[in-house]
């Protein structure tokens, strides 16, 4: 088969969403859970705070907090929730 075949059946893949490059939130149920426990913890506005989880248990957080603490406590929060089996942070601070 041809480079370009290739390239183009992988493109078609992705774009029919079989393989994604990024999570997707297969498990609104903790989603919801550790939202919940960052309201409950957190001072920075969950507005700011973007949350997608898998079926395994994997929580990616990425946007903004004021502070570098108030990141690692979010990814704390995260990680000591009931289901996480771990947890990406991509926060960054916002100045």
């Amino acid at each position: 088969m041809r480079a370009s075949a290739i390239a183009m059946m992988c493109l078609a893949v992705f774009a029919i969403g079989i393989l994604s490059p990024f999570p997707s939130s297969a498990d609104s149920a903790l989603d919801s859970k550790v939202k919940a426990k960052l309201a409950a913890t957190l001072h920075s506005p969950l507005a700011t705070i973007h949350i997608t989880s898998n079926d395994e248990g994997i929580v990616w957080l990425s946007g903004t907090a004021p502070t570098a603490d108030a990141c690692s406590q979010a990814a704390q929060i995260a990680s000591n929730t009931d289901g996480v089996t771990a947890v990406h942070n991509k926060m960054v601070v916002h100045q």
